[in-house]
């Protein structure tokens, strides 16, 4: 944990979670850094740790608009995967339900580790899900992304399904229609690559839009 506000402050915050925490069973060690906090999280990420979990109040200020979010920057550089849950998120969520939207990255295999990682600990079920827009076809990486991660998933034995879902050729767009689906069939959590694949121009938007979405879908990011 980087120290970043006044101690006081600080202190208390901590203390009260970490009793949260420890009331259910949890066993927490805290690690105290001086520094500016990013640089500070994105070092101690990389000292043995599975996964970082971090809160954002969204996009904030025409910097962040201009250069992206600083959660999507931190989501990037950190040495694990990254859960990033929303001002509007629920305190309790169960993860039962995990959606994989199909990457078109060269190499899914971040996203399948992250994936299989967290749908073992929660006993989720993971939904392979695309979307197929009228009138275009699909990519050669798409169609091999998603047959690896159906394969991925029946090897390591996680329970999972695929979602194929028709849209109009002019439609809101993607992070739209996935936050929508998302609302409307109770998914629990959203997986994605951090990176973008270079595929389309506005791929960083539609993270960044992900990240801070107002339903308060948790997100996990691989790298």
């Amino acid at each position: 944990m980087a120290r970043y506000a006044p101690k006081r402050v600080a202190r208390y915050g901590r203390n009260s979670h970490l009793a949260q925490l420890a009331k259910q069973g949890v066993k927490v060690l805290p690690v105290l850094r001086e520094g500016a906090f990013m640089k500070e999280i994105v070092t101690e990420s990389a000292n043995g740790h599975g996964l970082l979990v971090a809160g954002t109040h969204g996009v904030r200020s025409l910097r962040q608009e201009i250069l992206g979010s600083d959660m999507l920057r931190l989501a990037r550089t950190a040495a694990v995967p990254s859960l990033v849950v929303q001002v509007y998120s629920p305190r309790q969520v169960k993860m039962d339900r995990i959606l994989m939207p199909v990457a078109g990255h060269g190499d899914v295999a971040p996203l399948l580790n992250a994936v299989v990682a967290l749908a073992k600990a929660c006993r989720s079920h993971v939904e392979v899900y695309q979307q197929l827009v009228e009138g275009q076809s699909t990519s050669n990486q798409l169609l091999h992304n998603k047959v690896k991660m159906m394969e991925r998933l029946a090897h390591e034995g996680i329970k999972h399904s695929e979602t194929n879902e028709p849209v109009e050729k002019f439609y809101e767009g993607f992070v739209q229609r996935t936050i929508r689906y998302a609302r409307n069939h109770g998914v629990d959590c959203i997986a994605i690559m951090a990176h973008a694949s270079g595929d389309h121009r506005n791929a960083d938007k539609e993270k960044q839009q992900l990240l801070t979405n107002e339903l308060g879908v948790p997100v996990l990011c691989a790298v």
